[in-house]
């Protein structure tokens, strides 16, 4: 270890030197020592020359070594603490030790066997060298523990989600239809699916390209997503197909919210440069019935709803009834 610089704090300028002395003839260790006999001194010269370690007397002028610890350790938080006192107080050495202290010494004790306070002042130096390589490895391990959440969270949505839209990718939202339909089924709630579809968009991509067909596939996304509960669901079905799972929501419910999603997408212009695209969308409707007893057969109804949607010319909602919108369950707050 190269030289230790000490700072040595007590009212007695004969134990000052005496410390010094025991320091210095213990000769193990080359040390600089600075001395002080109040705390306010103290601070000042803990924040000029950062000391190693830090001798304290625990009868002060003003207050106890012990409560002037933490002012210390704020100016210079390297340090190590080491309370001296006349008497022993088990009491003392307790809050010492609770306060940062790495070590309580009686001063008869040290003060005339130089290498017993070498010591003491060696090994507490050392025990606050592994508390700093402790803190540096617990905070190199929360970071790394961080970007591996970050890490994960990351690979989660590259493997659920379509990174166009955001939206949940076909294989996730076909299990999420799973696990709704049988909460739906065993506790006797309504559920509705939507498939939607955006009309001869294919003419988009070969009008204007791939990437105004994006930007308007992310735009419409926007307009479905600020429609949409926080309790639904949906998904990116397929090239410009959506799924939507619209929970605790019946037939006429379905009906009615999808009616208005395909009238806000009619009278919303998409801004592309300086071209203005207006797209029209169909939309097939599936409820849960008692016949349904799996998802493919709730999603084989919406599908061909959407079939029929096409057929009678798009731009509309077609579902295996008419809803009396008196009945409606749920409502949606599109405009």
């Amino acid at each position: 270890m190269g030289e230790v610089r000490i700072l040595i704090v007590d009212e007695s300028s004969a134990d000052r030197f005496l410390l010094r002395t025991a320091l210095i003839k213990a000769g193990l260790t080359r040390y600089q020592i600075f001395e002080c006999s109040d705390a306010a001194t103290a601070m000042d010269l803990a924040q000029r020359y950062s000391p190693d370690a830090i001798l304290l007397d625990y009868r002060l002028p003003t207050e106890d070594g012990i409560s002037i610890i933490p002012k210390l350790s704020a100016v210079c938080p390297d340090a190590a603490f080491l309370i001296i006192t006349r008497q022993g107080d088990e009491a003392a050495a307790v809050r010492a030790m609770k306060t940062g202290a790495s070590d309580y010494l009686v001063k008869d004790q040290v003060l005339y066997d130089p290498i017993r306070i070498d010591r003491a002042v060696q090994s507490a130096i050392y025990l606050k060298s592994l508390e700093r390589e402790n803190s540096r490895i617990l905070e190199a391990l929360r970071q790394r523990n961080l970007e591996l959440e970050q890490l994960t969270s990351r690979l989660w949505e590259l493997s659920h989600t379509d990174e166009l839209t955001g939206f949940f990718n076909r294989r996730f939202i076909t299990q999420r239809l799973e696990d709704e339909m049988h909460r739906a089924q065993r506790y006797h709630m309504p559920l509705s699916i939507v498939i939607m579809d955006l009309d001869y968009f294919k003419r988009v991509n070969d009008t204007y390209g791939h990437l105004a067909g994006d930007r308007a596939l992310q735009t419409v996304a926007q307009l479905i997503r600020s429609a949409l509960r926080d309790t639904d669901l949906i998904g990116r079905w397929g090239g410009e197909e959506f799924m939507l799972i619209l929970t605790n929501t019946d037939n006429h419910g379905a009906i009615t919210f999808c009616n208005r999603l395909c009238e806000r997408i009619r009278h919303h212009p998409i801004c592309i440069g300086e071209t203005v695209l207006c797209l029209t969308s169909s939309f097939g409707v599936a409820s849960l019935s008692e016949d349904m007893k799996k998802t493919e057969d709730l999603v084989r109804r919406a599908d061909h709803n959407l079939y029929r949607a096409k057929a009678m010319g798009r731009d509309c909602v077609v579902a295996d009834e008419t809803a009396d919108l008196s009945d409606t369950l749920i409502e949606w707050g599109v405009s």
